[in-house]
């Protein structure tokens, strides 16, 4: 049975935030900006923005496993979903987390 912490965590990559793609010209070209308004701070620019949501998926999970570690309570402006991870791109969630769980146990 997983830890309470880990629990809290597991419902937080739950809950489905808008997302938030625009184009912003640069001198070399096209910028797709990505981002979750409703997470502060998660936000990233690509060239592709396929490659934007993955980048930013995977930055969405980092920035919630880091707000539980400073004991903090990540926002939730709408319920986890009962389905289970709210993953939209080719994230492996899984992954992802078994490499922090082993950092953090360093």
């Amino acid at each position: 049975m997983p830890s309470p912490s880990r629990m809290l965590l597991l419902e937080d990559l739950a809950v489905p935030y808008v997302v938030r793609v625009t184009s912003v010209q640069e001198p070399g070209g096209w910028l797709r900006r990505a981002e979750y308004p409703e997470l502060p701070g998660c936000f990233v620019e690509s060239y592709n923005a396929l490659d934007a949501l993955e980048d930013l998926d995977a930055l969405r999970v980092r920035i919630l496993i880091d707000m539980r570690r400073r004991g903090e309570q990540p926002p939730r402006p709408r319920p986890p979903l009962s389905t289970g991870l709210a993953v939209m791109g080719a994230v492996d969630v899984d992954k992802l987390l078994a490499q922090l769980l082993e950092e953090e146990a360093t």
